[in-house]
Parts: C-alpha cells; sequence; structure tokens
C-alpha cells in the first residue's frame, strides 16, 4: 500500500473518532459529575463513621488494655472503604452524549438493607452540599 492510502485511512479514523469522542467541555463535566458524587460519598461515610461512634460502647474502668484494643481497632475502621470507577469510564472510552457512568462503592463488611438505604437517604443530601456550585444532575442507582 501506499503512504497515501494510511493518510486517508487515518484521516477518516481520525474524522471518526472525533465525531463520537466527547468534546472538552463534556468530558470536563463528566470529570465533574464523577469527582462530586466521589466527594459526597466519602462526606457519607465520615458522617457514618461519626455516628458509629458517637453510638458505640464506652470502655468502662474495669476493662483491661487487651479487652480494648480490639474494639478501638474495629472503631478506626470505616463502614465504608471506598469507591471505584469501573466500566466506560473507568477505561476512558467515554462516547458523546453517553453519561451512564458506573462507580462502585466497597464496604467493610456485606452490605445490608438498612446500610444501603442510608446511604441513599444521605447521599442526596451530599452532594446537593458538595456541588452547590455545580449545575450536573446525578441519579444513584442502588
Amino acid at each position: 500500500r501506499s503512504c497515501r492510502s494510511f493518510a486517508n485511512d487515518n484521516h477518516h479514523v481520525m474524522a471518526k473518532h472525533s465525531s463520537v469522542y466527547p468534546a472538552p467541555e463534556e468530558l470536563e463535566a463528566i470529570q465533574t459529575l464523577v469527582s462530586t458524587v466521589e466527594g459526597a460519598l466519602k462526606k457519607v461515610s465520615d458522617w457514618m463513621d461519626g455516628l458509629k461512634t458517637s453510638s458505640g460502647k464506652t470502655p468502662s474502668c474495669n476493662n483491661t488494655e487487651e479487652e480494648d484494643a480490639p474494639e478501638t481497632e474495629s472503631d478506626r475502621t470505616s463502614v465504608l472503604c471506598g469507591v471505584t470507577r469501573v466500566g466506560l469510564v473507568a477505561k476512558g472510552l467515554l462516547i458523546k452524549g453517553d453519561m451512564n457512568l458506573e462507580l462502585v462503592l466497597m464496604c467493610r463488611e456485606k452490605p445490608t438493607k438498612l446500610l444501603l438505604y442510608t446511604i441513599s437517604a444521605n447521599l442526596p443530601l451530599q452532594i446537593q452540599v458538595h456541588s452547590a456550585s455545580t449545575t450536573a444532575r446525578c441519579d444513584v442507582l442502588i
């Protein structure tokens, strides 16, 4: 094949790529949206940890240090471990107009209905607080 044929193929591929790849403004909006949800989930985690420590048992004077050690270590661990980007957003394979972004929330223990309800009830409040300056819309599916 000639060099001219490869150049034509390259132009065709680049034109096709630019027609399906999001514009810089859309990429920035996606990044803002994902960062907002990640930040809000961090605030939910901190809030839940605050609830856990405030409702936890206070050590009595009769306990020895060895008996207190496991309780204090379990108190320091968060209920929610972290959040991971998955799917197309993790791979950077976004398509223009596609706003189905997937994040996975990791929990220390197997999630219960109460935990999922608590997160889903508090997350929209934290998103509103975290994204007061942005106009991004986010639907949370749990």
